[in-house]
């Protein structure tokens, strides 16, 4: 009499052979989710980033000359940025108690044969475990 049905061995060792096989390949989903995460993170951050460096280049030379000096923001004081809208919100900006925002405004002056041409030298700094964003901007009196 020929066997036509499937016996239980045979389906315990098919359900073993695809188990041993897919399980590689969920791991690999995790990480690759992971990364995914890793990368949107960063990406949010930037964005935020770049809004911070445009709204502050939208200043007029005033606001520089008035705000003058050194600082160090974090995310329990971050005051100096408070009117900043990020498109991402600002949690998403300091994700953590690491992430350091330094701002630096220095007045710079250029001396030419005929003229005195004052500047404001605007340094932003982003740290954040292992990402870091760094621009120097040099900002003129004279509107283009």
């Amino acid at each position: 009499m020929k066997n036509k049905g499937i016996m239980i061995v045979e389906v315990i060792i098919a359900i073993s052979l695809f188990s041993i096989s897919i399980f590689p390949l969920l791991e690999f989903n995790r990480q690759l989710l992971q990364i995914n995460r890793n990368i949107l993170r960063t990406e949010k951050i930037y964005k935020n980033y770049t809004a911070l460096q445009k709204q502050l280049l939208s200043k007029d030379f005033l606001y520089f000359k008035e705000n003058l000096g050194y600082y160090e923001l974090t995310k329990a004081n971050h005051s100096f940025i408070e009117n900043i809208v990020f498109p991402y919100g600002i949690e998403n900006f300091f994700t953590d108690n690491n992430t350091t925002l330094k701002i630096e405004i220095i007045p710079s002056t250029i001396y030419s044969n005929i003229e005195k041409y004052d500047y404001i030298i605007l340094k932003l700094l982003y740290i954040n475990n292992n990402k870091s964003f760094v621009s120097e901007y040099f900002i003129s009196n004279l509107r283009r």
